[in-house]
This record gives C-alpha cells, structure tokens and sequence, in this order.
C-alpha cells in the first residue's frame, strides 16, 4: 500500500451484482479499496437526484440511464468525501470495477502523491475496444497534455502528467483530493441541485468550477471488458473496423495520420498555454 498520509481512502464504484468484483479484487492493491453500491439508471428512476432540465440546456438530447446513474455514483462518493473530517490535501481514489491495475499501480501513485499538486488527476486512458490504429488516432485527438507535463518514471516506463486540453473522457481511475470534491461538489449544487453533468466532463469541471486537473498518460490502468455506463450502439461503432483502409495509399494515409496529428499538435500547444496562464 502506498506510505503516504494523504491516500485516505479508496473506492471502487460497481453495481451491487456485478460479476467483475472478484476479478478486480485479484488485482494489486485492491484489498484496500470498498466497494461503493453504484446507483443502477437502468433499474431505477435517477430523475429525482440528477437535474435533467439543466443537463438538456448544456448538452445535445438527454442523458442515457447509464450516464445518469454513473454521475449519481460519482457525485455521492465525492460528497461523502467532500464531507468528511481531515486537511485539505487527503486524497481519495476512485475506480470503477472494469478496472485491472498492473503491478506498479502502488509505486505511481507513490511518485504522483510525492511531489505533485492537483484537485484531481485522470489516471487512465478512455478504453478503447477496438485496438486498431485509426481508432488509437481518433483518441489521439481527443486530448494532449501540456508540453511542460512533468514525467513520471516508474515500473520501466516513461509517463507524463499535466495539464490537458481537448476532454480526456473516463472516470475509471482517478484521485481527488478533498478541497477537490469540496470545490466540485459545491459547484454542482450551487448550480443545478445536485449532479447535472456527465461524470466525465473534466473540462467543465476545470473552467467553471475553477479545478486544478491534470491527466496521465499513458494510462496506468487497463479494462476487462466493455462499459457498463456507455450504450451499445456506441461501443459497436468503436469496435467497427474500416472496410476502406484496404489499400497501399489507405493504410499509409491511416499510418500518418497528418490531420490527426495537426489537431493533436495544436491541442499540445492549448495545453501548454493554459498551463502557463495557471502557474
């Protein structure tokens, strides 16, 4: 387990008769975690604590069961931390039970905890069920890190954590801290009563509620299967693969991928300006 005093606690978010339990509980360091019961959209009513009106004002059409149930989950951990007793810096681990941790889960958040400051810190990549390289390219556009992204060395291998821009989409795998939760929390229900948003919307999170977020990447975390909060039709179009990219002049132009990372270039750059502006 990880020596710092900071790391108070940690939760794993999972539906109450979930079969993935036993198999995160195999993994490193999650004899330490406690279940949280998630809040199941598809089986109950989440109208009465997730604000749709104000969701339906931000958002294109209404959130699905699943993303409301998962914001509700997330909201009420947060809450619970948010509300309970200790500095300001106690951090908290969140996962979800789709989680699998590698073995060096306990050094990373040793080095991360160590010498760096944060509300929160996105510590996977949204998992992709498709491995292909035009999909790890969509993803690639998706979000960046600032340049100045401090590096973490451990278990072989190079990461960077930092500042993002574009929306690095998850709520797998993450810590916050309890001025964190208090600055977020405080800011839903100000806003709109309580959860309104999806779970993962961390660029709102950091430009409206005014937190301090920082991503990983890689990952440190890997998946077990598919979501449990995202629709069918979605994971089916990830898991597409291309029928065009069949051809020499196809598959190179997928390897390159100039478009791709043009976008990705200039979302490194708006990352590294903000990352400037907040220091």
């Amino acid at each position: 387990m990880v020596h710092s005093s900071r790391l108070e606690r940690r939760v794993c978010i999972s539906l109450t008769d979930s079969d993935r339990r036993p198999r995160f509980m195999d993994g490193p360091g999650a004899a330490w975690f406690r279940f949280y019961d998630a809040f199941n959209g598809s089986t109950s009513d989440p109208s009465p604590y997730f604000n749709v009106a104000r969701y339906r004002e931000h958002y294109p059409g209404s959130p699905t069961p699943g993303q409301a149930g998962c914001a509700i989950s997330h909201f009420r951990v947060l809450e619970s931390f948010a509300s309970s007793t200790g500095p300001d810096d106690g951090v908290a681990l969140i996962s979800e039970d789709d989680v699998l941790m590698p073995t060096e889960t306990e050094a990373v958040l040793k080095c991360i905890l160590k010498d760096n400051s944060f509300d929160i810190a996105v510590l996977a990549d949204r998992g992709p069920t498709n491995p292909s390289l035009a999909f790890q390219r969509l993803l690639m556009t998706e979000a960046q890190l600032s340049l100045l992204s401090r590096p973490i060395v451990c278990g072989g291998r190079i990461r960077r954590l930092g500042r993002f821009a574009g929306n690095p989409y998850t709520t797998a795998f993450y810590l916050i801290t309890r001025s964190g939760a208090q600055k977020l929390v405080s800011g839903l229900v100000e806003d709109a009563g309580g959860p309104w948003t999806i779970a993962d919307d961390w660029p709102l999170f950091r430009d409206r509620y005014g937190l301090d977020i920082r991503v990983l990447r890689p990952g440190l975390v890997t998946y077990m299967g598919g979501s449990t909060t995202r629709e069918a039709a979605s994971l089916a179009r990830d898991s597409e693969t291309t029928d065009r990219a069949v051809g020499l002049l196809d598959s190179l132009k997928t390897a390159l991928a100039l478009r791709s990372r043009w976008r990705a270039a200039r979302l490194a750059v708006r990352a590294t300006a903000h990352d400037i502006k907040a220091r």
